[in-house]
């Protein structure tokens, strides 16, 4: 086994494992044998041992010392390959004009609920295909609420070329921003058994493949070799393993190729990994009963708040090709109410390529158009406060303010002004002397369209 591979090992078990990290501060050699970790514990040390304070140094290669660092440095940069694929912002502002818009408009809507930091982090995603329906997975802490499997999209021709079609569909309105697109939501990709093919048929029109996150790796270890065989090497986010348990986690090092697994992100989700669970759907179904344990992750992100999180990541469309259903989609945060963290802002049903594209058309000219229209009701966010502040009306959350400036106008006649949305306006009886602040407001994200 190569020094990137006992790297990976290593790395995996030191964030997964709080027993290993305990033994590591007694007799650390003795603890990476045990482990069958390859490595000298003094070479790695600057890892694994935070009091020393060279972490960074190993982390962003700026002074590697042995070739067991750089070891580690090469697994960093395979581990944080999806980042850097989806904050590539030339991709990202490659959508069409009605597209990048609106999202803007969400994202900064989304500001004043959560903040810019958590809207950005979410990747902010243009689409997502679910080839099967729900999830066999079953896993406690799926944000997102996947449902109970129910049967996957039969790969027969006709169904392939829909599927190309609708790919195309998709590329015609965000361009290289389609690369960002995923297959699966609420669903995990292994649970179809020809996953790697529509993998590859999205390669040939994106020129990526998807990101491919799954927590089922071990139950289906051929079609995941498959999926790492065509798409390690190749441009795209790459793989990513969901780890709910240290026996899950020593299968997967027992089952695969090590050396294939560099180049494979996990995701550490049991109970002593240093990673946190997000606060929403199965998982904010579970703390609803166990607060101790949402305490426990709240403390790992040290958030004095945890009650918001949400890890949907998709500001765009989802498709369930089973179902034959597609939605426009944005993150919220999660609640007891909606503890899934999504808000469906449009609903639609598709038989082919062509309903697809009928939807995203209507989405074009309606909801993702950029001006306000005599019929639009708007409505200022409801967590959002009115106040004047040294002269200037601010609109603000406890995570983002926006400041009007329109010197035309008195300081009382803004503030009777924007008042005025909480009970909300139709945009035709506004006077037109407001429309231009109205329009700012809008594009920001402080009022939303109602109607």
């Amino acid at each position: 086994m190569s020094l990137p591979a006992n790297a990976k090992k290593l790395v995996e078990y030191v964030m997964m494992d709080e027993k290993f990290r305990h033994e590591l501060m007694i007799d650390p050699q003795r603890a990476f044998d045990e482990r069958a970790i390859a490595l000298s514990a003094e070479n790695t040390s600057r890892y694994w041992n935070m009091s020393k304070g060279n972490f960074n140094d190993v982390y962003f290669g700026t002074n590697l010392l042995n070739d067991e660092e750089r070891a580690l440095f090469q697994v960093f940069q395979s581990t944080m390959r999806v980042h850097q694929f989806y904050y590539d912002n030339d991709r990202f502002t490659s959508a069409s004009p009605e597209f990048r818009q609106w999202r803007s408009r969400m994202m900064r809507r989304n500001y004043f609920m959560m903040g810019e930091k958590r809207t950005k982090m979410s990747l902010l995603l243009p689409f997502g295909i679910e080839l099967s329906d729900g999830c066999s997975g079953g896993c406690w802490f799926c944000g997102v609420g996947a449902q109970k499997y129910n049967g996957y999209y039969p790969n027969t021709p006709e169904n392939l070329e829909n599927f190309k079609q609708i790919l195309t569909h998709l590329k015609h309105q965000l361009n290289q921003n389609a690369q960002n697109g995923f297959l699966y939501f609420a669903s995990d990709p292994l649970d179809h058994p020809e996953y790697h093919l529509f993998s590859q048929i999205f390669y040939d029109i994106n020129g990526a493949h998807p990101a491919c996150t799954t927590a089922l790796s071990d139950k289906h270890p051929d079609r995941a070799q498959r999926v790492m065989d065509m798409i390690n090497h190749l441009p795209g986010p790459g793989v990513r393993f969901s780890v709910y348990s240290l026996r899950q986690l020593d299968n997967i090092f027992a089952t695969f190729n090590n050396d294939d697994l560099v180049h494979v992100s996990f995701a550490q989700l049991a109970k002593g990994s240093t990673l946190t669970v997000a606060n929403s759907g199965h998982a904010r179904r579970r703390f609803l009963h166990n607060p101790e344990r949402a305490k426990q992750e709240a403390e790992k992100l040290e958030l004095i708040d945890f009650s918001h999180e949400s890890i949907n990541c998709l500001f765009g469309y989802l498709l369930n090709m089973v179902r034959g259903t597609i939605s426009l989609v944005v993150p919220v945060n999660s609640s007891d109410d909606n503890p899934d963290g999504i808000e469906f802002l449009a609903k639609g049903t598709f038989k082919n390529a062509d309903d697809v594209a009928n939807f995203i058309e209507t989405m074009r000219t309606t909801i993702m158009r950029n001006h306000l229209i005599a019929t639009d009701h708007l409505k200022l966010q409801a967590n959002i406060n009115i106040i004047n502040e040294n002269g200037l009306v601010k609109l603000t959350t406890p995570h983002h303010q926006l400041r009007l400036i329109a010197p035309q106008f008195t300081l009382a006649e803004m503030m009777e002004f924007v008042g005025q949305f909480r009970n909300g306006l139709v945009f035709q009886d506004i006077d037109p002397k407001w429309h231009e602040l109205t329009h700012y407001i809008w594009r920001n994200g402080a009022i939303e369209i109602r109607n």
